[in-house]
C-alpha cells in the first residue's frame, strides 16, 4: 500500500513532463483542475489504508509551515524584482551573454536565486531577442544563476539557509562551498560561451559597433528586495511558537511572512505601472508555481514519510551510502542531488542532516565532507529539471510567455540539463569525494 500512495506525486510528474507537450492547449486551460486531481487521489487512498486523520493533519502541517511561507516568499521576490527594470545595450554578443550570466550567477550567491533570476531574465532575453536560437540561453540562464549561483551563501537557495537554520554558522557555506561554486560556474560559462558563439555565426550575426549606459528604473525596489532578504535572515531568531489549527508555528516566520508581505505591499504601490509595464510583468508564473507545488508539496507528504522511518527506503538508502560503516559522501552528492532533482530540496537536505546525526558542530567538522556532499547535492542538481527549483519554473514561465516556441519542454530542458551538467558534476564528484 505504501506503493499506492506514492502514485499521485509520479502523476504530477507526468502531468508536469508530459501533458504541456502532447496537449498543450487543454494543458493550458485544466492545469490547476488536473493538479488538483492527485492530492484529491491521495485522499482517497489514505482513507482506504485507514490513514485518512493522519494525512489530514500531516496536510494541514505541510501547508502552514512548508507551503504558504514557500509560497509568500517567492511571491514577495518575484513581485519585488518585477518592479526593477533594467536597460541594456540593445547589442549582444556570445562574450556579453557570458559576462552577463557570470554576473547574474554571482548576484544569485547574495539575494537567492529567485531575486536574481527575475531580476536578470528579463533584460537577458530583451538583449537577445531578435536571435532565433534561444533554448540554450534559457537553459544555461536556469543552470547559473537559477541554481548553481545559489551555491555562494546561506542566503543564495532555500537548503542552505535551512542548514543556517539549523545551526550552521553563515561563513562555513562560502569557506567550504566557493571553490566548488566557482569551478561549476567557469566551466558552464566556458561551454555555454562555446556553444552560443557556434549559434551566434550560424546566425550570420556581426559584431556589435555600438551600445549604450545600463540605465535601472524603480530602484526603490533594490530597498525593498535587501529588505526581503533582511527579513530571512532574521527569521533564525527564536521567538517562540504559536498554535494555529492544531499546528506549531515559528513566531519569528509569522513575522518574516508579514514583513515579506509588507515589503510586496509597498512595491506594489511606490512603483510606477509604467515600469513593470515595460517588464511585461504579469502575476501567470506566480500562479503556476502556485499550482504544481501545491500538488508537489501535498503528494511529497507520504515519501517523506517513508524517508523518515527506518524501514523500507529509508533502511534501503542507508545501505546504499554506508561503505564500510561510514557514510559516503560520493554517493550522498548523488543521491541527494537526483533526489533533489524530483522532489524539493529543502526536505531532502534535512533528511540528510537529520540521517548525519543533527549536529551542526560535528557536521562543520568531523563530518565536513557530508555536509558538503549534500550541500552541493541539494544546489545543484535542483537545476536538473523545472521542479527542481521553484525558480527554474518561473524563469521558463517568463520565457515561455515572450517566446512560446523556443523554450524547451520539461523532457527538452532535461536533455540540455544532462548533457552537459551531469558530465561537469561527475568530474566535480570525482575531484572532490573520490
Amino acid at each position: 500500500m505504501v506503493i499506492l500512495s506514492l502514485l499521485p506525486f509520479l502523476g504530477v510528474l507526468v502531468s508536469v513532463a508530459f501533458l504541456p507537450l502532447w496537449a498543450p492547449t487543454f494543458w493550458s486551460k485544466h492545469a490547476g483542475k488536473v493538479l488538483i486531481f492527485f492530492p484529491l487521489l491521495l485522499v482517497g487512498i489514505s482513507g482506504g489504508e485507514g490513514t485518512l486523520p493522519h494525512f489530514l493533519h500531516a496536510t494541514r502541517s505541510t501547508l502552514l509551515c512548508d507551503y504558504l511561507p514557500f509560497l509568500i516568499l517567492m511571491t514577495a521576490l518575484y513581485g519585488i524584482a518585477g518592479g526593477i527594470h533594467l536597460t541594456v545595450s540593445q547589442h549582444t554578443s556570445p562574450l556579453v551573454n557570458t559576462l552577463w550570466l557570470a554576473t547574474a550567477t554571482l548576484l544569485a550567491g547574495w539575494i537567492g536565486t529567485t531575486g536574481a533570476s527575475m531580476i536578470c531574465i528579463r533584460p537577458f532575453l530583451r538583449l537577445n531577442a531578435g536571435r532565433p536560437h534561444k533554448a540554450h540561453l534559457i537553459a544555461f540562464f536556469i543552470f547559473l544563476v537559477a541554481n548553481i549561483g545559489g551555491g555562494m551563501s546561506p542566503l543564495g537557495d532555500p537548503p542552505l539557509f535551512m542548514g543556517f537554520l539549523q545551526g550552521i554558522d553563515f561563513f562555513w557555506v562560502p569557506k567550504h562551498l566557493w571553490s566548488a561554486v566557482l569551478g561549476v560556474a567557469t566551466v558552464l560559462l566556458g561551454i555555454f560561451f562555446c556553444i552560443d558563439t557556434f549559434f551566434w555565426r550560424k546566425e550570420n550575426r556581426l559584431p556589435p559597433q555600438t551600445s549604450e549606459k545600463i540605465c535601472c528604473l524603480g530602484k526603490k525596489n533594490i530597498g525593498f528586495l535587501v529588505g526581503a532578504v533582511f527579513c530571512v535572515v532574521l527569521a533564525g531568531q527564536d521567538l517562540g511558537t504559536v498554535s494555529l489549527w492544531g499546528v506549531s508555528l515559528p513566531l519569528m516566520g509569522l513575522v518574516r511572512d508579514g514583513g515579506l508581505l509588507l515589503l510586496l505591499g509597498l512595491s506594489l504601490a511606490k512603483t510606477p505601472q509604467e515600469v513593470r509595464k515595460r517588464n511585461a510583468f504579469t502575476w501567470e508564473p506566480i500562479e503556476e508555481i502556485a499550482k504544481i507545488f501545491f500538488a508537489i508539496f501535498v503528494t511529497l507528504i507520504p515519501i517523506e514519510a517513508a524517508l523518515h522511518e527506518d524501514t523500507g527506503l529509508a533502511h534501503w538508502l542507508k545501505e546504499m551510502l554506508e561503505r564500510e560503516g561510514h557514510f559516503s559522501p560520493l554517493s550522498c552528492f548523488w543521491v541527494s542531488g537526483i533526489l533533489s532533482s524530483f522532489l524539493d530540496n529543502t526536505p531532502t537536505y534535512l533528511f540528510f542532516f537529520h540521517l548525519f546525526g543533527g549536529d551542526p558542530v560535528t557536521l562543520m567538522t568531523t563530518q565536513a565532507p557530508l555536509l558538503s556532499a549534500i550541500s552541493l547535492g541539494s544546489v545543484f542538481m535542483g537545476a536538473v529539471t523545472y521542479i527542481g527549483n521553484a525558480p527554474n519554473l518561473m524563469v521558463a514561465s517568463i520565457a515561455r510567455k515572450r517566446f512560446p516556441r523556443q523554450v524547451p519542454s520539461f523532457l527538452g530542458y532535461m536533455g540540455w540539463s544532462i548533457g552537459f551538467l551531469f558530465p561537469v558534476f561527475a568530474f566535480l564528484s570525482w575531484v572532490l569525494f573520490s
